[in-house]
């Protein structure tokens, strides 16, 4: 009886213990390799031969009834603000009886607006390559995020065209 580490003992046409802890041992690591260099081969061939990339751009960016593409295209779901400023004339008397030469500006604003847009009735005819539609613009007032209301602001202006 043998009481220890495994001792290599021929054997008659089995396998011994001590070769299958040889083989796992130092070659698993290079059957391992081996595998991933096969796969990553077979994943290149494929790649270069379809090219899906191509395929799921092409596929995600048609403009169709019903895509991803088409339903934010219909219904953009960011949303976009515009600031006005107005500026009002505050010596317009003194400037046009001719005591000023300067026309003093005071700035108001700003004024804040969400808009909100859409695009209606859109009709895409793909054997002419024209798609159609209706764009629609609203203009939502934001008094939180505004100087004052619309109603209670006096600006004095020019008349640009008679200008």
């Amino acid at each position: 009886m043998v009481v220890g580490t495994l001792q290599h003992v021929p054997s008659k046409g089995r396998i011994s213990i001590m070769k299958i802890q040889n083989f796992t041992v130092q070659k698993r690591h290079s059957v391992i390799k081996l595998s991933y260099g096969i796969l990553l081969m077979i994943i290149g061939v494929v790649m270069a031969a379809i090219n899906p990339i191509n395929i799921i751009s092409s596929w995600y960016m048609d403009m169709r009834e019903g895509s991803f593409l088409y339903k934010m295209w219909e219904n953009p779901t960011y949303e976009m603000f515009s600031e006005m400023w107005v500026y009002n004339y505050t010596n317009v008397q003194e400037y046009l009886s001719g005591e000023q030469k300067i026309l003093k500006v005071e700035e108001v604003g700003p004024f804040m607006f969400q808009e909100l847009r859409t695009n209606e009735n859109i009709r895409i005819d793909k054997e002419r390559g024209v798609m159609t539609m209706n764009p629609k613009l609203q203009l939502k007032f934001l008094v939180d995020q505004s100087v004052n209301e619309l109603g209670n602001v006096t600006v004095k202006i020019p008349n640009i065209p008679l200008i």
